[in-house]
């Protein structure tokens, strides 16, 4: 279950969980049903369900987040005694306990978790809607697809995915794709959405074959995850790279890869290291450094949820200062107490309204402290890509979204522009495009804000589809300059 636990708390919800069986015997049956509420958090409204029913005198749980597509996640009853209940996850230290309103009929409680608390308020509901995800590509289909393993020797881990080859006999020009950040699966799966599979279709059909992969520790993977990095990722990504090699229905002057978010960091660090990798494809990847796009991407985020401006420069400012104290540590034990020593000086300086906002609290404060010590976090903030874009010589397509406020596109694309005219590879086979309308996840969206991803029914742009197919061909599979 860590996958899930990761990924959830990426996008600022954590949810709880466990196995479950409590007698209930003598207890009447009003708790039966489905129940829905949301939690209001920092990243906006998600929507969550308990699926609560009885099989022989026992209560079974099952927890969903529909937005997320996630569903049928057990949970365990801690109590549950005439209008009380208690439900509780110890894995992920968390609990939802509250109360049974019988006049109104609703579940009346509060979430937990990480030292903090949410109030939540479940109403019962017939059934959950049910996601919308047209482009999912359905069978049959008009390529192959081959369940493959390979090992990343130097870690000592094995790495297991889908490689999709057009259905002919001749060596095929092949692209491997990168996942973004959080543990992720080979699809890239993300509120029901699985973009790496609309990819992987659509190339296929146009007769290159696509390998993706599960991420380290994740599906069919072994290894920590928890314990890596970008450059441990950017290893994994290069043991792929020697798996196509290997095979005799790959070009092996045309494998390429295409790397969304963190993965279009990746990618620039794997084709700095490797001269097998014939182009790369850039989805929103950041040309500016690890602290500089998480400060944007709060800034922006805070400001699609409406908090206001002087609480937005209080927090920016908190963090700028815990980024350069990771920055310049290189002992975790001594960063611990200068995060600990900035964050308390800085709640010293607040007004008392000031230090009820939750997201100042002490207690809500120092829990971040974890996050900023782990080690993928702590490579992230002290990353340049910069380095690694100057020495790239294969043919680059960087594609932004002009509504992505996760990696900014005005920012990035003048950094990677600056990068360019600088590059000591003198590198001529670039090229940068901002698509109008749509968001980090290349979807056609309103606002670019997170909080539209799940509730979009377009999983991929067909526009951005085609225009890296085209690249592809063009640049790759037909050109005779290159």
């Amino acid at each position: 279950m860590k996958t899930l636990f990761a990924r959830l708390n990426e996008f600022g919800i954590t949810v709880f969980l466990l196995c479950l069986f409590n007698p209930i015997l003598g207890q009447d049956l009003k708790y039966i049903g489905n129940w829905e509420g949301k939690l209001l958090t920092q990243s906006g409204d998600v929507r969550v369900v308990f699926n609560i029913t009885e099989e022989i005198g026992k209560y079974s749980i099952t927890f969903d987040i529909p937005d997320r597509s996630v569903t049928k996640i057990p949970v365990s009853i801690i109590k549950l005694e005439d209008d009380f209940f208690q439900f509780e996850v110890p894995l992920i230290k968390a609990y939802y306990e509250g109360v049974f309103d019988n006049e109104e009929n609703y579940l009346n409680g509060t979430w937990h978790q990480n030292e903090r608390s949410l109030p939540l308020i479940l109403s019962k509901i017939k059934v959950s809607e049910k996601l919308n995800r047209p482009q999912t590509p359905q069978p049959p289909f008009p390529y192959k697809e081959v369940e493959v393993s390979y090992e990343n020797k130097k870690d000592g881990i094995i790495l297991s995915g889908t490689l999709t080859i057009p259905e002919n006999n001749e060596p095929f020009p092949a692209v491997i794709l990168i996942t973004g950040s959080g543990p992720q699966d080979r699809d890239e799966t993300i509120f029901g959405h699985k973009p790496f599979w609309v990819i992987a279709d659509y190339l296929t059909r146009r007769g290159i074959a696509v390998l993706r992969v599960d991420d380290r520790g994740i599906g069919g993977s072994t290894g920590d995850f928890s314990e890596a990095t970008t450059l441990d990722f950017s290893e994994d990504v290069l043991s792929g790279v020697n798996f196509l090699l290997s095979r005799n229905d790959i070009d092996k002057t045309k494998i390429g890869l295409i790397g969304h978010s963190e993965g279009g960091l990746i990618a620039p660090m794997v084709a700095a290291e490797s001269d097998n990798i014939a182009f790369i494809i850039m989805l929103a990847g950041p040309a500016l450094p690890g602290d500089e796009i998480l400060l944007l991407q709060a800034e922006l985020i805070a400001k699609t949820h409406s908090i206001p401006e002087n609480i937005i420069i209080k927090s920016i400012g908190l963090n700028r200062m815990l980024y350069d104290v990771v920055k310049i540590s290189t002992d975790v034990s001594d960063m611990k107490v200068r995060l600990r020593e900035t964050i308390t000086v800085f709640i010293s300086h607040l007004n008392e309204e000031e230090k009820k906002i939750q997201m100042f609290s002490e207690e809500y404060l120092l829990s971040q402290i974890k996050i900023l010590t782990s080690p993928w976090l702590s490579f992230f903030l002290k990353h340049d890509p910069k380095p690694f874009l100057e020495n790239i010589s294969c043919p680059v397509l960087a594609i932004y979204g002009e509504k992505d406020i996760q990696v900014p596109p005005k920012e990035n694309i003048i950094a990677l522009e600056e990068i360019i005219s600088n590059s000591r590879a003198q590198n001529q086979y670039i090229e940068i495009l901002e698509i109008d309308g749509v968001n980090h996840l290349f979807q056609r969206a309103e606002t670019g804000s997170p909080d539209e991803y799940g509730l979009i029914e377009e999983t991929f742009s067909q526009d951005v589809l085609r225009i890296m197919g085209d690249w592809i061909t063009e640049t790759i599979i037909t050109s005779k300059d290159y």
